[in-house]
């Protein structure tokens, strides 16, 4: 007799980009475990979501440590075994403003851009909009 066993693959799915998800539902905003590393995001620190008025589909995001702007927002992180799994922040009317920007319905995911940019003491990274990697 000659048997072949055939075991279930464990697969790891590579994350390839920093992105957060938003929802219109929820308000949610999402970074992914590749965000959490490359931008130190920590418990208790706070978000900041820009709007570039001199473009129309440019919105930046700022992550820091300080109380340095009243229109932040905290950000709450999840562990799940010892490892921060997720990092999430929630405001509605600036997810549905992105999301009709996108003419998404429900959610989108968003590409965080590599390259940030410095302003008065901040550091910004761009939202890529005009590449969404998921819309529903």
């Amino acid at each position: 007799m000659n048997l072949e066993i055939h075991a279930p693959k464990h697969e790891t799915r590579r994350v390839l980009h920093r992105t957060v998800c938003i929802n219109r539902n929820s308000g949610r905003f999402t970074f992914n475990v590749k965000s959490i590393d490359e931008l130190d995001i920590k418990a208790g620190m706070f978000a900041i979501i820009a709007k570039d008025t001199d473009s129309r589909n440019e919105w930046y995001v700022c992550i820091s440590e300080q109380n340095i702007c009243r229109n932040k927002i905290h950000i709450r992180k999840y562990a799940h075994f010892e490892r921060t799994r997720v990092a999430t922040f929630m405001n509605r009317k600036l997810a549905a403003e992105i999301l009709d920007l996108l003419n998404a319905q429900n959610s989108a995911k968003l590409i965080i851009s590599e390259r940030p940019v410095q302003d008065k003491n901040r550091v910004w990274y761009r939202l890529l909009t005009s590449t969404p990697i998921a819309i529903k």
